[in-house]
């Protein structure tokens, strides 16, 4: 009982009825068996798996990837934020004489804003290019805003790298409408 301060300690069984503290760098070579809580006052860091058994509650986690595993499923009890850098744009032929486009979000959901000119024309309104390419091609989801945009018999091309909106028909001249997009691998 009481209190011990020791510089190096090699045992092969080490066992602590109540508090363990420990201050400074500390290295485990084999397995660590906890039955009470651990407080953690700085980073932890796990250099390999990490298995949880229970619930983790944390304020953020912040990961590179998110898997899901067996019959896992992800649920959500509040709104999804997709954020990230915009991607960049192509305006096509089917805005008209002086139309224009521009493009607000990201490469996972925006919109892209329509305001077409003179004699517009059968063709794509813009090609919106990602940041970042996906793997595969993904899949697109699009919804016009805007009776105007609901006029237009637009359908979308896409490939890893950009997806295209465009439409079979001429759209309405001097209008202004959108798409809003979805897009997931």
């Amino acid at each position: 009982s009481g209190t011990s301060n020791l510089t190096t300690v090699q045992a092969s069984t080490l066992s602590v009825a109540n508090n363990l503290t420990v201050t400074g760098a500390t290295s485990l070579t084999n397995n660590l068996s906890v039955r009470g809580r651990i407080n953690a006052e700085s980073d932890l860091s796990v250099n390999r798996s990490l298995n949880v058994g229970g619930t983790i509650t944390a304020s953020q986690i912040t990961t590179g990837t998110l898997t899901l595993a067996g019959n896992g499923n992800l649920n959500l009890n509040n709104h999804i934020r997709a954020t990230g850098p915009t991607p960049s744009r192509s305006q096509g032929n089917a805005v008209g004489a002086g139309g224009t486009t521009s493009i607000s979000g990201s490469d996972i959901a925006g919109t892209l804003n329509v305001n077409t000119g003179n004699n517009p024309a059968p063709g794509c309104f813009a090609t919106i290019n990602f940041v970042q390419a996906f793997s595969g091609t993904p899949k697109v989801i699009v919804t016009p805003v805007g009776s105007a945009a609901g006029r237009t018999q637009f359908y979308v091309s896409r490939d890893s790298n950009s997806f295209s909106i465009c439409t079979a028909n001429s759209a309405p001249g001097g209008s202004s409408f959108a798409f809003d997009y979805f897009v997931i691998n």
